[in-house]
Protein backbone atom coordinates (compact mmCIF):
# COMPACT_ATOMS: atom_id res chain seq x y z
CA UNK A 1 0.00 0.00 0.00
CA UNK A 2 1.38 3.29 -0.54
CA UNK A 3 2.13 6.03 1.51
CA UNK A 4 -0.20 8.24 -0.15
CA UNK A 5 -2.91 5.32 0.38
CA UNK A 6 -2.62 5.62 4.12
CA UNK A 7 -2.57 9.19 4.29
CA UNK A 8 -5.91 9.00 2.45
CA UNK A 9 -8.00 6.11 4.46
CA UNK A 10 -6.16 8.44 7.87
CA UNK A 11 -8.30 11.12 6.75
CA UNK A 12 -11.22 8.91 5.51
CA UNK A 13 -11.11 7.93 9.22
CA UNK A 14 -10.77 11.42 10.49
CA UNK A 15 -13.84 13.01 8.21
CA UNK A 16 -15.96 9.87 9.22
CA UNK A 17 -15.21 10.39 12.90
CA UNK A 18 -15.75 14.08 12.67
CA UNK A 19 -19.40 13.65 10.31
CA UNK A 20 -19.87 11.01 13.36
CA UNK A 21 -19.41 13.08 15.96
CA UNK A 22 -21.61 16.18 13.88
CA UNK A 23 -24.33 13.65 13.74
CA UNK A 24 -24.09 12.48 17.36
CA UNK A 25 -24.17 16.24 18.64
CA UNK A 26 -26.97 17.13 16.33
CA UNK A 27 -28.70 14.03 17.52
CA UNK A 28 -28.61 14.84 20.58
CA UNK A 29 -29.73 18.34 20.34
CA UNK A 30 -32.65 17.34 18.39
CA UNK A 31 -33.35 14.68 21.03
CA UNK A 32 -32.82 17.67 23.13
CA UNK A 33 -35.55 19.96 21.14
CA UNK A 34 -38.18 16.84 21.25
CA UNK A 35 -38.03 16.67 24.61
CA UNK A 36 -38.92 20.04 24.97
CA UNK A 37 -41.71 20.23 22.50
CA UNK A 38 -43.15 17.00 24.09
CA UNK A 39 -42.70 19.13 27.52
CA UNK A 40 -43.67 21.82 26.16
CA UNK A 41 -46.95 19.69 24.61
CA UNK A 42 -47.64 18.29 27.92
CA UNK A 43 -47.92 21.45 29.91
CA UNK A 44 -50.41 22.56 27.08
CA UNK A 45 -52.47 19.58 27.59
CA UNK A 46 -52.72 19.97 31.30
CA UNK A 47 -53.30 23.98 30.98
CA UNK A 48 -56.04 22.55 28.75
CA UNK A 49 -57.41 20.12 31.12
CA UNK A 50 -56.99 22.25 34.03
CA UNK A 51 -59.01 24.84 31.97
CA UNK A 52 -61.91 22.06 31.38
CA UNK A 53 -61.98 21.48 34.65
CA UNK A 54 -62.59 25.00 35.86
CA UNK A 55 -65.02 25.55 32.91
CA UNK A 56 -66.84 22.32 34.51
CA UNK A 57 -67.41 23.39 37.95
CA UNK A 58 -68.63 26.72 37.08
CA UNK A 59 -71.00 25.15 34.42
CA UNK A 60 -72.12 22.33 37.02
CA UNK A 61 -72.30 25.57 39.97
CA UNK A 62 -74.71 27.27 37.26
CA UNK A 63 -76.76 24.20 36.57
CA UNK A 64 -77.17 23.68 40.38
CA UNK A 65 -78.00 27.23 41.03
CA UNK A 66 -80.30 27.16 37.81
CA UNK A 67 -81.83 23.99 39.34
CA UNK A 68 -82.47 25.64 42.93
CA UNK A 69 -83.76 28.76 41.25
CA UNK A 70 -86.56 26.60 39.49
CA UNK A 71 -87.56 24.60 41.79
CA UNK A 72 -87.98 27.83 44.37
CA UNK A 73 -90.27 29.27 41.48
CA UNK A 74 -92.05 25.71 41.11
CA UNK A 75 -92.50 25.97 45.18
CA UNK A 76 -93.53 29.55 45.15
CA UNK A 77 -96.35 28.53 42.81
CA UNK A 78 -97.16 25.55 44.20
CA UNK A 79 -96.29 25.44 48.30
CA UNK A 80 -93.55 23.03 47.74
CA UNK A 81 -93.45 21.04 50.98
CA UNK A 82 -94.95 23.71 53.46
CA UNK A 83 -98.03 22.30 55.33
CA UNK A 84 -100.61 23.64 58.04
CA UNK A 85 -102.34 21.80 61.23
CA UNK A 86 -105.60 22.54 63.08
CA UNK A 87 -104.64 23.77 66.74
CA UNK A 88 -108.25 24.35 69.09
CA UNK A 89 -108.44 27.88 71.28
CA UNK A 90 -110.77 26.73 74.00
CA UNK A 91 -113.05 29.79 75.15
CA UNK A 92 -112.09 32.22 77.84
CA UNK A 93 -114.44 30.38 80.51
CA UNK A 94 -114.45 27.23 79.05
CA UNK A 95 -111.87 24.42 78.06
CA UNK A 96 -114.85 21.84 76.58
CA UNK A 97 -115.70 24.62 73.76
CA UNK A 98 -113.81 26.74 71.38
CA UNK A 99 -112.57 27.16 67.82
CA UNK A 100 -110.35 25.29 65.81
CA UNK A 101 -107.96 27.43 63.78
CA UNK A 102 -105.26 26.58 60.86
CA UNK A 103 -101.40 27.30 61.74
CA UNK A 104 -99.01 27.74 59.09
CA UNK A 105 -95.24 25.49 58.95
CA UNK A 106 -92.78 25.79 56.26
CA UNK A 107 -91.13 28.28 53.79
CA UNK A 108 -94.05 29.04 50.69
CA UNK A 109 -97.81 30.26 50.60
CA UNK A 110 -100.05 27.01 50.53
CA UNK A 111 -103.27 27.80 48.08
CA UNK A 112 -106.79 26.42 48.17
CA UNK A 113 -106.66 24.14 51.38
CA UNK A 114 -109.72 22.45 52.45
CA UNK A 115 -109.63 20.49 55.38
CA UNK A 116 -111.87 17.51 56.40
CA UNK A 117 -111.79 16.98 60.50
CA UNK A 118 -113.18 13.68 61.94
CA UNK A 119 -113.72 13.44 65.53
CA UNK A 120 -112.60 9.87 66.87
CA UNK A 121 -115.22 10.02 69.74
CA UNK A 122 -117.96 11.51 67.72
CA UNK A 123 -117.22 8.75 64.99
CA UNK A 124 -117.46 6.04 67.04
CA UNK A 125 -120.83 7.67 68.56
CA UNK A 126 -122.41 7.83 64.78
CA UNK A 127 -124.89 6.04 63.29
CA UNK A 128 -125.12 3.77 60.49
CA UNK A 129 -127.15 6.21 58.16
CA UNK A 130 -124.55 9.06 59.39
CA UNK A 131 -121.61 7.04 58.68
CA UNK A 132 -123.09 5.54 55.40
CA UNK A 133 -123.50 9.41 53.82
CA UNK A 134 -119.55 9.88 54.91
CA UNK A 135 -118.23 11.44 58.04
CA UNK A 136 -116.74 14.26 58.79
CA UNK A 137 -117.01 18.35 58.72
CA UNK A 138 -114.77 20.22 55.74
CA UNK A 139 -114.33 23.36 55.78
CA UNK A 140 -112.77 25.76 53.31
CA UNK A 141 -108.86 27.22 55.01
CA UNK A 142 -107.94 28.73 52.12
CA UNK A 143 -104.51 30.10 50.76
CA UNK A 144 -102.19 30.28 53.90
CA UNK A 145 -98.59 32.74 53.82
CA UNK A 146 -95.20 32.14 55.95
CA UNK A 147 -96.08 32.93 59.69
CA UNK A 148 -99.54 33.06 59.39
CA UNK A 149 -102.33 31.60 61.24
CA UNK A 150 -106.23 31.74 60.48
CA UNK A 151 -108.31 31.87 63.90
CA UNK A 152 -111.97 30.62 63.88
CA UNK A 153 -112.50 28.58 61.19
CA UNK A 154 -115.26 26.68 62.97
CA UNK A 155 -116.80 26.16 66.30
CA UNK A 156 -116.04 23.11 68.22
CA UNK A 157 -116.48 21.52 71.23
CA UNK A 158 -115.30 17.85 72.89
CA UNK A 159 -117.47 15.11 72.46
CA UNK A 160 -115.85 13.02 75.42
CA UNK A 161 -115.73 15.67 78.41
CA UNK A 162 -112.17 16.25 78.97
CA UNK A 163 -110.32 15.19 75.79
CA UNK A 164 -110.61 16.32 72.00
CA UNK A 165 -109.16 13.36 69.39
CA UNK A 166 -109.11 14.68 65.61
CA UNK A 167 -107.90 12.98 62.87
CA UNK A 168 -107.79 15.91 59.97
CA UNK A 169 -107.25 15.16 56.11
CA UNK A 170 -106.17 17.63 53.90
CA UNK A 171 -106.08 19.20 50.68
CA UNK A 172 -104.00 21.61 49.29
CA UNK A 173 -102.36 22.62 46.00
CA UNK A 174 -99.15 20.85 46.89
CA UNK A 175 -100.78 17.64 47.82
CA UNK A 176 -102.66 15.82 50.50
CA UNK A 177 -101.44 15.70 54.60
CA UNK A 178 -102.84 13.88 57.92
CA UNK A 179 -102.63 15.69 60.94
CA UNK A 180 -103.19 13.36 64.45
CA UNK A 181 -104.40 15.96 67.08
CA UNK A 182 -105.28 14.93 70.38
CA UNK A 183 -105.50 16.93 73.57
CA UNK A 184 -106.49 16.30 77.15
CA UNK A 185 -107.27 17.76 80.20
CA UNK A 186 -104.90 17.57 83.17
CA UNK A 187 -106.54 18.85 86.61
CA UNK A 188 -108.78 21.11 86.60
CA UNK A 189 -107.22 23.92 84.39
CA UNK A 190 -104.46 22.61 82.25
CA UNK A 191 -104.40 21.07 78.96
CA UNK A 192 -101.72 18.79 76.98
CA UNK A 193 -101.32 18.58 73.44
CA UNK A 194 -100.16 15.87 71.27
CA UNK A 195 -99.55 16.78 67.45
CA UNK A 196 -98.39 15.07 64.12
CA UNK A 197 -98.74 15.47 60.36
CA UNK A 198 -98.04 12.76 57.44
CA UNK A 199 -96.97 14.32 54.30
CA UNK A 200 -96.50 11.63 51.70
CA UNK A 201 -96.20 8.71 53.94
CA UNK A 202 -93.25 10.55 56.63
CA UNK A 203 -94.02 12.27 59.67
CA UNK A 204 -93.20 16.48 59.05
CA UNK A 205 -94.44 17.62 61.81
CA UNK A 206 -94.60 16.29 65.84
CA UNK A 207 -95.32 18.12 68.85
CA UNK A 208 -95.96 16.67 72.18
CA UNK A 209 -96.35 17.86 75.61
CA UNK A 210 -94.09 16.95 78.66
CA UNK A 211 -97.35 16.25 80.72
CA UNK A 212 -99.13 13.95 77.86
CA UNK A 213 -100.46 10.38 79.04
CA UNK A 214 -97.78 8.37 77.48
CA UNK A 215 -98.33 4.11 77.45
CA UNK A 216 -96.25 1.60 79.88
CA UNK A 217 -93.25 2.09 77.35
CA UNK A 218 -93.40 5.88 77.25
CA UNK A 219 -94.76 6.34 73.91
CA UNK A 220 -97.83 8.41 72.97
CA UNK A 221 -101.00 6.29 71.93
CA UNK A 222 -102.23 7.85 68.85
CA UNK A 223 -105.15 6.11 68.44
Amino acid sequence: MTVGGLVDSKVLIIIGALLSAIGGLYSNEQHENDAKQLTSFQYTIQEKDEELLKNSIALAKKSDELARKSAAIQNSVTGGTSFCYLAFWNDAHSLEQGSLGAIHVGKDTIYGVQARIVDIDRFRLASPEELEHGFGTTINVGDLTLGHAIPNLIHWKETVPGKLRLNVFFVARNGDYTELYRRVRVGTRDVALAIRVYFNGSIVYEKVSKNYPRDNAGKVVWQ
